[in-house]
């Protein structure tokens, strides 16, 4: 990135004109770095990290879910009236992982109803500052589905993926969440539906996306 001209540094560079955040996940508006320089401010970042903010504009998109206020006995007879087998359970902003090796997922992950309804709110109570209600109850999908699960980057309404093509199913998505008017963030998505969507990850299953492709995108969209 810095060989294309692009300053990258763990804190803002006093020279930079424009800043763009790309970080761990933030919950809480005060932490949000306050630089009026971002590309993306609080408000941007707050609408494509909570899910139950995004989620009905692609419900028919995505995986099956729905969203509850709080985790109890409600929200077990809700997921059994679905016909759901399984539940995949989170917060509106992340999930718990690594926590519930009873849920026999090689991540240990908050699935129902191998982690009781009254643990799972237990757990998310413990971790409330960072993983806030209300929350989101997905289906089970079995591993195999996602593996053609990929990310592509959306810079002003624009998708991006390394290979030049967006899936459909992408494309719909990119048009439906302009409405919440987010300059930056990605979307993680199989070729039949979208997985989730992040704004500023830092990660990258593909580390050629970030020296090779990121860059080139940024300049192109933001000329910076």
């Amino acid at each position: 990135m810095r060989a294309l001209g692009l300053c990258v540094s763990d804190t803002p560079n006093l020279n930079a004109d424009r800043l763009l955040y790309r970080s761990y996940v933030i919950s809480d508006k005060a932490d949000f770095p306050d630089d009026p320089r971002y590309i993306s401010r609080w408000r941007d970042y707050r609408v494509i990290s909570d899910m139950s903010i995004y989620l009905p504009l692609i419900e028919d998109i995505t995986i099956p879910s729905f969203i509850v206020p709080e985790l109890n006995n409600s929200t077990a007879k809700a997921i059994v009236r679905r016909g759901w087998n399984r539940a995949f359970v989170r917060s509106s902003m992340k999930s718990l992982k690594y926590m519930f090796p009873e849920s026999n997922t090689d991540l240990e992950l908050p699935v129902w109803p191998e982690v009781s309804m009254d643990k799972l709110s237990s757990a998310y109570g413990q971790h409330i500052t960072t993983m806030p209600p209300p929350y989101i109850i997905r289906q089970f999908m079995p591993e195999q589905v996602f593996l053609k699960e990929d990310r592509y980057w959306v810079l002003n309404h624009h998708a991006y993926h390394r290979s030049g093509n967006i899936p459909a199913v992408v494309v719909k998505a990119v048009e439906r969440l302009k409405s919440l008017n987010s300059p930056y963030y990605v979307i993680d998505a199989t070729p039949d539906f979208v997985v989730e969507v992040n704004p500023g990850v830092s990660s990258d299953p593909y580390p050629d996306n970030i020296p090779k492709y990121f860059p080139k995108w940024i300049k192109d969209e933001f000329g910076i």
